[in-house]
């Protein structure tokens, strides 16, 4: 399935905040002060790169919108890059500049204490609008693989898991700086970022994963044809010992799952268990998988096809000797304990 509807929204807060790498840091401390003049180009200089940047994105091609019907673009002009702002910081850099190279230090040292709250709370504006823009794109991400399976799940669990997407996006919006914030609270705001989206993602999969074990006991997930793969690399040598059992032992797993995670999964924090059905030879070797039990994202369902394929078994065992054999085993992907 592919999700694309806001790459370009992706884009643009990339570039913002590797542009802003070094002032980050700086933000994210409430005493942090804008006190020289090279701290103040600095500052003018993402801002600049902030308002280039998202006008950038919408080039060619209309930004995402959100549930308030805004985009990034929108978002930057309301409370970091109006033009008010950004000729009033500049008339005030130019009146410290000529009174640098007029030698009058005290005026240069007026205009900075002028200018300096106001970089201040734009630089922290622009940094809150873009952890909202990144984290509602981690939630639209979930939701949208969340809703492909909703259409199929009883009345009653949809609405449930409908107010989860509706919650989670929710506190995404609560990252959006408010009028009455101060700096103290506004960098608090910016803080609590990172923590936010784990514990959204953990929320949302969460949501993703009880919709599917429900569709799983009600073979509502099934209706389509599972994603399958046959064995691509050469077999391993053959197993030198069987199960013990009507059933095949899984002895060797020779992958890296962090190798195997689909990026873009793995930044958007999607979490899963695919369960796998599998015919493994007297050999002990994987033959054919398929998924038995969906982690709701095709990605990931395909990639632990691949890591099936790695891993080495001891055959299932009848009348005393190996024999071909089906069963069953979960691949997981997960980025937290």
């Amino acid at each position: 399935m592919q999700i694309a509807p806001f790459r370009n929204a992706l884009r643009t807060g990339a570039l913002l905040l590797l542009s802003c790498a070094v002032l980050t840091a700086r933000a994210d401390d409430p005493d942090a002060k804008i006190t020289t003049l090279d701290q103040w180009d600095d500052a003018t200089e993402y801002l600049r790169r902030s308002a280039w940047t998202s006008q950038l994105a919408g080039s060619g091609s209309e930004l995402p919108r959100d549930a308030r019907g805004r985009t990034v673009a929108d978002d930057m002009q309301r409370w970091s890059l109006d033009e008010a702002t950004l000729a009033h910081l500049a008339s005030l850099r130019a009146a410290a500049r000529e009174a640098s190279l007029a030698g009058q230090d005290p005026a240069a040292e007026r205009a900075l204490q002028e200018a300096a709250p106001i970089l201040e709370r734009a630089l922290l504006d622009a940094l809150l609008v873009n952890a909202y823009w990144s984290t509602w794109e981690l939630v639209e991400h979930h939701r949208l693989l969340i809703e492909r399976w909703l259409p199929r799940a009883p009345l009653v669990a949809a609405a449930s898991i409908r107010g989860a997407i509706a919650d989670a996006g929710s506190k995404a919006m609560g990252l959006l700086p408010a009028d009455s914030d101060d700096r103290a609270a506004r960098a608090n705001r910016l803080a609590t970022y990172q923590l936010l989206n784990v514990a959204i993602a953990k929320q949302l999969n969460e949501a993703r994963g009880v919709l599917l074990d429900a569709l799983d006991e009600l073979q509502a997930a099934h209706s389509e044809p599972p994603l399958a793969r046959d064995r691509e690399s050469p077999c391993t040598p053959p197993a030198t010992q069987v199960s013990g059992s009507g059933r095949p032992k899984i002895t060797k797993a020779s992958f890296d799952i962090g190798a195997l995670y689909p990026p873009q999964q793995k930044r958007m924090q999607v979490e899963a268990t695919v369960r796998i059905a599998a015919r493994i030879s007297a050999d002990g070797c994987m033959l054919h998988a398929e998924v038995d039990k969906t982690s709701g994202s095709d990605e990931l369902d395909a990639a632990s096809l691949v890591a099936a394929e790695y891993l080495e078994f001891a055959p299932a065992q009848a009348d005393g000797k190996a024999v071909e054999s089906q069963t069953k085993f979960n691949i997981r992907f997960r980025l937290y304990d």
